[in-house]
């Protein structure tokens, strides 16, 4: 039942889409439930996430984010320096929209906004994804008046009373991908087996360069959708002219947006991905076998292992 009261919700994210995904399906939830809720997404400049986060009709503003890397650079000190600035901005986002809410999933340039809503006493939620916690999570959650989480095992970092346990939010519309229609819209050969390859939603050079090196031997025996990320072609002249000499068995894309990753979803048998947990929710609910290229060294290396140990995926560890 969709209920009249009108309510302003500020959601917060970007830079990859990790942190992005999980909030468009709570925001697709708030609207059905409440037909006058006003949204407002704060993300970053030139961030992927403007393209999906208005493509759900929500409005969409950028602000500077500010990082602390966990290495000597010279960034650090000039994101200390504009820290002021950029917290500043955070207060005139949030006196002029006056939110009831502030919800985040993680990002950046979501911090400066739940430290600055705290202080104008503006409850947040903020939601843990990952097995191990990111630094953007930590520094956000003291001030965070709700957090949950997606792994129960989480729980025990968290502080049981403002805490819950609800898994990661999916997009309703990745449930509703055809496999005929995927067929036709892919322009696939339904005997043959497809592999759907992407490298999150910003897409990995890296991890397209590993691939294109295994493409001939892929495409020997199957016909692969390969989301690349915008600017992250890598596929050599040579693997394209094979491709032809097999049927055009090699289909290229940058992005997609929900209605075709849900179609190129329905059509997949395998998907190679890294292992953002955004992804990893997402080939679960479905159902997808996996083989998992997580970024070495980082957060998505537990999010793979933890999906290995279940026998819900394969994982390909990469170089650093």
């Amino acid at each position: 039942m969709t209920k009249s009261k009108k309510i302003k919700v500020l959601l917060s994210g970007g830079g990859t889409l990790g942190p992005v995904m999980p909030l468009i399906a709570v925001a697709d939830e708030i609207k059905k439930q409440y037909s006058e809720a006003e949204l407002l997404w704060i993300g970053t400049f030139g961030g992927v996430e403007k393209i999906v986060v208005r493509s759900h009709s929500i409005k969409f503003k950028a602000m500077m984010s500010v990082k602390w890397r966990r290495y000597k650079s010279w960034k650090n000190i000039r994101d200390l320096l504009v820290s002021p600035i950029v917290l500043f901005h955070a207060f005139f986002i949030l006196i002029r929209f006056r939110p009831d809410v502030l919800v985040s999933a993680g990002g950046y340039v979501s911090v400066p906004l739940h430290i600055a809503g705290w202080m104008l006493r503006i409850p947040s939620v903020v939601h843990h994804q990952d097995i191990q916690t990111g630094l953007a999570n930590k520094i956000m959650r003291p001030f965070a008046k709700r957090t949950t989480a997606t792994f129960e095992h989480t729980m025990k970092e968290l502080k049981e009373v403002k805490s819950k346990h609800t898994g990661n939010p999916i997009r309703t519309a990745l449930r509703l991908g055809d496999r005929d229609r995927g067929y036709v819209h892919f322009h696939l050969d339904q005997d043959l087996p497809t592999v759907l390859i992407f490298g999150g939603g910003t897409g990995a050079a890296n991890l397209n360069k590993v691939v294109a090196q295994s493409l001939p031997k892929i495409l020997e025996k199957a016909q692969v959708i390969h989301i690349t990320g915008q600017g992250k072609q890598v596929i050599a002249p040579a693997i394209r002219e094979h491709n032809k000499k097999i049927g055009d068995r090699y289909n290229t894309f940058e992005f997609f947006l929900d209605d075709e990753m849900a179609d190129a979803y329905a059509v997949a048998d395998l998907v190679i991905m890294r292992a953002g947990l955004s992804s990893l929710s997402e080939i679960a609910a479905l159902g997808k076998a996996a083989i998992l290229m997580p970024i070495a060294k980082s957060h998505q290396v537990k999010n793979a292992e933890f999906f290995v140990e279940k026998q819900a995926a394969e994982i390909v560890h990469m170089s650093a």
